[in-house]
């Protein structure tokens, strides 16, 4: 029996040459590098057309603090809580929606 969603499929170091290259040319290994900015200006123009910004986070859950943070609704447990469920579950159908789109445009990149 075959799992295709659980096995796992990672790209070849091999196709990732230039732009490994570029990460050590650039001497930043860490977030706020030039490829991360490069990733984030490129799915800016992809996206929306080059109006606005993007922000490249680690996860799915900095992705949710950072915008309940941008709402104003600070980020600690107590400050989600009372935005309420009904709009964290929106919060997270709308993450899985965005990371299934952009997931989308990558792979038709």
């Amino acid at each position: 029996m075959e799992f295709p969603l659980i096995a796992p499929n990672p790209p070849r170091l091999s196709a990732l040459s230039e732009g490994l290259r570029r990460i050590e040319a650039s001497g930043v290994f860490s977030n706020h590098g030039p490829e991360v900015r490069a990733f984030e200006a490129d799915i800016t123009a992809r996206m929306f057309g080059g109006s606005g910004a993007s922000l490249a986070v680690a996860n799915a859950t900095l992705g949710l603090m950072v915008a309940i943070a941008a709402l104003g609704l600070g980020t600690s447990v107590r400050a989600m809580l009372q935005v309420g469920w009904r709009h964290l579950a929106v919060f997270g159908v709308a993450s899985a929606a965005l990371l299934a789109f952009v997931a989308a445009a990558l792979a038709l990149g």
